[in-house]
C-alpha cells in the first residue's frame, strides 16, 4: 500500500549558506528534525533531479555533492533501504548516470538505483481530471519516505521548477507518457489528457498522491530568465531543506520574486491544505529568511530586496 501522508506535518524550512553545495545541503539537513522523518528500517526513495543532460553544466540537474550529502544524512538514521530514483528524459539511463556523476556516488555510497522507466508498472487514480489516473513504477508502492532533491529554476510552463514538480513530472513512467515528456505544449484544447494538459493541477494531484516527506532544494546555482534548461545561471550559494515541500517551494518562489499567487500550483496546494505557502507561517531555522532573501537577490538579481 502506498504512503498517504508526510511524516512531519509542521512547515519547517532550514536555510544554509555555503559556497560548497555539499556542505550547504548537509548544514540545512542538520537543522531539520530528521529523526521525525526517518525511522529505522524505512525504505527511503531519493528522487533526484537528473532527467536530461541538456544544459547539464548550466545548473539544470542535481550535483553529485548534493546527492552524496543527502544519502549520508539518511544513512545516519539506519534505514532498511536507500533508493536513488530517476527516469531519463531522453538519453539511456546508464549514460545519464555516468555523465552526471550520480552513478559514481550511488556506487561509492552502496545504495540502490531505481530506473522509474522500467516495468512493472501500475495504474493509480489521482485527484485530477485530465489525466484521472497515472502510470508509475510498482516499486513506488514500497516507499515509506519520499525525498525530493531538486534544483531551483524558473520554468517556462510551471513558473517554478523545484521539489514538487521534481516528483510530479519525474515519477510517471516515461515509456507511457513519452520521452521527453516536456515536448508537448501546454496549450489547452478539448480532449487533452496528457501530463501537460494542466501541469499545475497535475503537480498538486501528484503531491497529494505521493506526499514528499523531506524536500531538499539546491540553490547553489539557480536558473533564471527561462528554464528548465536554457536560462541564465546565477550563483546563490545556498540550500534549503524542509518537512513541508509546499513551504520549501514557496520559499524558493519568494527568492525568485513570486508570491504564492504567482505560482498556481503553490496557490492550489495551499488552498487544498497540502502545506504552507505563507512565509509568516513557516518556521525557519538556520539563516533568517530576510537575510537569506537579501543575499539571494543581491547575488542572483544584483540588487538586495525582500518581497513584501
Amino acid at each position: 500500500m502506498m504512503k498517504t501522508n508526510r511524516r512531519v506535518p509542521e512547515p519547517v524550512v532550514a536555510i544554509a549558506a555555503d559556497e560548497d553545495v555539499g556542505r550547504a545541503v548537509a548544514n540545512a539537513l542538520d537543522r531539520v528534525s530528521l529523526g521525525r522523518v526517518l525511522w529505522p528500517g524505512d525504505t527511503v526513495m531519493i528522487k533526484a533531479n537528473l532527467t536530461t543532460l541538456k544544459g547539464y553544466r548550466r545548473a539544470a540537474i542535481t550535483k553529485p555533492a548534493a546527492l552524496r550529502a543527502v544519502i549520508r544524512a539518511v544513512k545516519g538514521w539506519n534505514p532498511g533501504r536507500i533508493i536513488v530514483a530517476e527516469n531519463s528524459g531522453l538519453l539511456p539511463t546508464s549514460d545519464l548516470l555516468a555523465f552526471s556523476g550520480a552513478g559514481e556516488v550511488i556506487s561509492e555510497e552502496g545504495v540502490e538505483f531505481l530506473n522509474l522507466n522500467d516495468p512493472p508498472f501500475m495504474d493509480v487514480s489521482i485527484d485530477h481530471i485530465h489525466p484521472s489516473k497515472i502510470v508509475l513504477s510498482r516499486a513506488v508502492a514500497d516507499v515509506r519516505v519520499l525525498i525530493s532533491l531538486a534544483v531551483l529554476k524558473h520554468h517556462e510552463e510551471a513558473t517554478l521548477s523545484a521539489c514538487m514538480k521534481n516528483t510530479a513530472l519525474g515519477i510517471p513512467a516515461g515509456p507511457v507518457y513519452g520521452l521527453p515528456k516536456a515536448d508537448i505544449s501546454g496549450v489547452p484544447r478539448p480532449g487533452r489528457s496528457d501530463l501537460h494538459a494542466d501541469l499545475h493541477g497535475l503537480i498538486v494531484a501528484m503531491n497529494k498522491l505521493l506526499p514528499i516527506d523531506l524536500a531538499v532544494l539546491d540553490c547553489s546555482e539557480v536558473m533564471i530568465g527561462s528554464g528548465p534548461t536554457e536560462g541564465k545561471v546565477a550563483r546563490a550559494g545556498m540550500a534549503l531543506a524542509g518537512t513541508d515541500a509546499v513551504a520549501v517551494d514557496a520559499t524558493g518562489a519568494r527568492f525568485m520574486g513570486f508570491k504564492p499567487q504567482g505560482v498556481r500550483y503553490l496557490w492550489q496546494a495551499l488552498g487544498q491544505g497540502l502545506g504552507e505557502a505563507l512565509i509568516e507561517r513557516i518556521e525557519y531555522r538556520g539563516v533568517e529568511f530576510e537575510e537569506a532573501a537579501r543575499r539571494f537577490a543581491k547575488r542572483v538579481f544584483g540588487k538586495e530586496f525582500v518581497l513584501s
